[in-house]
């Protein structure tokens, strides 16, 4: 597939799948990267989101400094292990970690617990970007009311039809909110994202390669949209939010 317009997945994973029999691996990743011609990805290694995140992060480091023109590493925290969290936040921004993921979902603890609160007040101290799935009902209402008054860019993964008023009702109450452009959305979720919040709150992210990324590619590419909007989907808006201060 030839598209000159450059893209950027902000989603993505490599590694080994423990409830899953799919193929996440990093050639799979790199492979499918390459067909859809993605030019930068967000990724983080499986182990941190499933066993031991600072384990994990390191992994993910590893690979994205062997694939430095397409990886950018992204890095994960479990409140579980409260304890070492501001350093670990402190070593992955040193190391230039562009990202921080949470799965709580994944992980099995809930949004509202003191930890959490405690992760969210450190990720603030130090302007992160944080992403995390939304896919649960309720879980980005419960999510509003623990980070008003802060100000980091969140991105909410995996919504679903069944959420999307949620999500954007939720994104004009914090202005630092964005969507991903999921294709579990339904068909004319996109139109209706970009009506309500703007093409400017939109993130293009696939999941890939658990999820399609043909899918996430062709909600953007063949919707009625027009290329400006599509640009600032495919790479504009996470580029925004990577490089601010």
């Amino acid at each position: 597939m030839k598209n000159k317009q450059e893209k950027i997945d902000a989603n993505t994973l490599f590694g080994f799948s423990p409830k899953r029999k799919l193929d996440i691996s990093l050639d799979t990743l790199l492979r499918t990267l390459e067909k859809y011609e993605i030019h930068k990805a967000l990724t983080i290694s499986a182990k941190a989101i499933h066993y031991d995140y600072a384990e994990g992060n390191e992994e993910t480091l590893k690979v994205c400094q062997a694939n430095p023109d397409i990886l950018v590493p992204t890095f994960s925290l479990n409140p579980l292990g409260y304890f070492e969290i501001k350093d670990e936040i402190r070593r992955r921004v040193e190391q230039g970690f562009k990202m921080c993921r949470v799965f709580p979902e994944l992980q099995g603890w809930p949004i509202e617990y003191l930890p959490f609160v405690k992760l969210l007040e450190e990720l603030e101290e130090f302007r992160m970007p944080l992403a995390i799935s939304g896919r649960m009902p309720g879980t980005i209402t419960k999510l509003l009311k623990l980070i008003k008054g802060y100000s980091f860019p969140l991105i909410i993964t995996n919504i679903t039809y069944n959420n999307l008023a949620e999500g954007l009702a939720a994104g004009k109450e914090y202005y630092n909110l964005y969507i991903e452009s999921h294709p579990h959305g339904g068909p004319d979720a996109l139109e209706i994202m970009v009506a309500e919040l703007g093409e400017e709150r939109i993130i293009f992210g696939s999941g890939c390669p658990t999820y399609s990324l043909s899918a996430a590619f062709l909600q953007v590419e063949r919707s009625c949209l027009t290329i400006e909007q599509k640009s600032k989907i495919f790479k504009n808006n996470i580029l925004n939010i990577l490089e601010r201060k």
